[in-house]
């Protein structure tokens, strides 16, 4: 793989931000902090002319955070068009952030406990599963105002975060079609997407989608007020499987039984209580863990809305392993927030300075998951084929491991463990 520099060029370097110096400066800041990735400038600049040409950056209100996120998009895109299709992991998330005076971020709660930001992150998966970037990223700053109460919510889809939702399957789907338009997006999200609005849209995107359902909706016809979980019950075992689960520190064997139904929902849209009523077709999986005691915690129950043709066990496997993809958004979260980037540690006093360092940090924590997973699936190639010849001889120099023979290359495995290991990694869960 190239060095450091190289791909910091190939994700940002195609970057339109009004003067090449810029995009020649965010290269150079991107590789700086993907050699020492942290939440604080301070801690990945120690030079006092870097860390104040990285300030400055961070503060030119001529730099948007979006043009730095726009290069990034488009190298995922080209990234995605060695696929016939990928999973984008769609996902909302928190980040609890210093505000001393509580005038420049929101609240992070309804209860209004702890201020910071809130991001919608698109996580572009390859089908082995390995992170290819981000496709969309929003983030905003909710206001002190309480939301109305769900039996008087009267605001429209623009006026709720339902918008969030929508804007980033919309910016994944634009992209997709005029970047990669032979590679198709199969869009993964949890129930926080479980909207009608969500719904309707996802069916005009040209994309595929497994939503995860959490309202037990209306189904047509209506006569006999049927719903959806009814459905399902009443549909013959598809088949089942053997699954492997970790319960209580130990792994488990279990059984799931799947079921799938093809529906048309009633969905209403607008105001409540004013909606016109909308049909959608769409196939109901149902991921069902079965015989489980009482004591071993709650079974698996998932419960999946998805345009993807269902007429085997093995279609309705497809539809449910693409949805465990959707977890590697959150682990994304985890490395963004508090793991190998700790954005939550930013003590960056104005909003758009703080998107341009978290798009930056985002990035690279990308990068760390991508690391992360192919130690994890495919620990015995070389390591050079993701790392640098410079960047191994580095690793080997600090960490100085026992018996390892210097004139064997190091296996992929290898080397990202002893990175863990020099970031403090003690091989223990905790």
């Amino acid at each position: 793989m190239e060095d450091i520099a190289s791909w910091a060029h190939e994700e940002v370097g195609q970057a339109e931000l009004g003067d090449a110096r810029r995009t020649a400066r965010l290269t150079r800041l991107l590789a700086r902090v993907a050699a020492s990735p942290a939440g604080r400038v301070t801690q990945v600049f120690d030079n006092g002319a870097e860390r104040e040409a990285a300030y400055r950056f961070l503060e030119n209100d001529r730099i948007a955070a979006a043009s730095i996120l726009e290069a990034h998009r488009l190298a995922v895109a080209r990234r995605a068009t060695a696929f016939p299709y990928v999973y984008v992991a769609i996902d909302q998330s928190a980040m609890q952030l210093t505000d001393r005076n509580g005038s420049v971020f929101g609240p992070i709660s309804g209860g209004h406990t702890g201020t910071g930001v809130q991001a919608m992150s698109a996580l572009v998966v390859a089908p082995d599963g390995v992170p290819l970037g981000l496709s969309a990223l929003e983030l905003w700053t909710r206001s002190t105002e309480r939301a109305p109460d769900y039996h008087h919510d009267y605001r429209t889809v623009d006026e709720r975060e339902t918008r969030f939702w929508l804007a980033a399957a919309r910016q994944t789907a634009t992209l997709m079609q005029t970047a990669a338009p032979e590679t198709l997006p199969w869009l993964q999200m949890d129930r926080g997407a479980d909207s009608a609005h969500v719904l309707l849209e996802l069916a005009k995107l040209g994309v595929a989608y497994t939503v995860r359902a959490s309202i037990n909706r209306r189904i047509r016809p209506r006569h006999g007020r049927r719903y959806l979980f009814d459905a399902i019950r009443r549909r013959p075992v598809l088949g089942s499987y053997p699954l492997e689960v970790r319960r209580e520190g130990r792994r488990v064997a279990t059984t799931i039984e799947v079921r799938a139904v093809r529906v048309v929902l009633d969905l209403a849209v607008g105001k409540r209580g004013r909606a016109p009523w909308r049909p959608l077709e769409v196939t109901f999986v149902e991921a069902r863990e079965v015989g489980v005691g009482a004591d071993s915690g709650e079974p698996i129950l998932w419960r999946l809305l998805t345009n993807h043709p269902v007429a085997t066990l093995e279609d309705a496997r497809a539809v449910i392993a693409g949805y465990t993809m959707r977890w590697r958004v959150e682990d994304f979260h985890l490395a963004w927030k508090s793991g190998t980037c700790r954005i939550e540690d930013s003590h960056l006093r104005s909003v758009p300075a703080f998107a341009k360092w978290a798009t930056i940090l985002a990035t690279v924590a990308v990068r760390a998951q991508r690391l992360k997973t192919l130690a994890r699936e495919t620990p015995d190639v070389p390591a050079l084929t993701e790392f640098s010849p410079d960047e191994v001889d580095a690793v080997l120099l600090l960490r100085r491991p026992k018996n390892h023979d210097p004139a064997v290359p190091p296996t992929l495995g290898q080397l990202v463990r002893w990175i863990a290991d020099l970031g403090g990694y003690t091989g223990k869960s905790s």
